[in-house]
């Protein structure tokens, strides 16, 4: 995945890659349309595939090299970590946070979780793929401009973790503080173990985990009462 941080891109292909990430994204928070939650993975694929080829998302979706078990599970524990930490922080300045609507769908029944169990296998990668395309080009560009290599992924990191939070904002009514600083925290770790393990499916695979652990939890609580 690397790789495509010093591929050659072109403007217009990668604007029509932005401009479809966000139209999904609007379908997503505004419409009802009936493929939603496969939308913005989809957008992202032909996104990838305008800018790069087939090339691009074999070299996006590169398959996990020897190690990388050690790095997602560390990367996991720390995702934990840094949730706890920022919500530890959000209590203790008395920042209230809301709940996400998707996690009560839990409570309605164990065919209803099924269902939304299914989505979020779709959901989740295309909430991996809306963040590290930014990422790509953000890195590209400022290795365009002669920065620094480390610093150009590490601010990118930091910009595209902001950007995934603000994301987040219609979902949890607004609360800045939570999406920007709890959510955004939370995020770092994926996007390290993708970067770490050249491969976007180590940071699909730590948030899907992540989320499905919460999920069961909601479940397994609302089917014992």
């Amino acid at each position: 995945m690397h790789e495509l941080f010093d591929r050659k891109v072109k403007v217009i292909p990668a604007i029509i890659s932005i401009l479809l990430l966000g139209g999904a994204f609007y379908s997503l928070v505004n419409t009802t349309f009936i493929l939603n939650f496969c939308i913005i993975l989809i957008a992202g694929l032909i996104g990838i595939y305008l800018m790069y080829g087939w090339d691009g998302i074999k070299k996006l979706y590169s398959p996990l090299k020897k190690g990388s078990t050690k790095i997602i599970l560390i990367a996991y524990i720390l995702s934990w970590v840094t949730s706890l930490l920022a919500k530890f922080l959000a209590e203790s300045i008395g920042q209230p946070t809301a709940d996400n609507p998707i996690v009560s769908q839990f409570n309605h029944g164990l065919g209803t979780a099924l269902s939304m169990f299914g989505r979020t296998l779709f959901m989740l990668p295309g909430e991996e793929i809306i963040t590290m395309i930014p990422l790509i080009l953000l890195v590209h560009v400022a290795l365009h401009y002669n920065i620094e290599r480390k610093t150009a992924i590490i601010g990118s990191v930091i910009l595209t973790s902001l950007m995934f939070g603000a994301l987040h904002l219609s979902t949890y009514d607004w609360n800045w503080f939570q999406c920007l600083i709890v959510i955004g925290l939370t995020r770092i770790p994926f996007t390290w173990a993708t970067l770490k393990t050249d491969s976007l499916w180590a940071g699909t695979i730590i948030h899907i985990a992540f989320d499905w652990l919460i999920f069961i939890g909601v479940l397994l609580a609302s089917l014992v009462h």
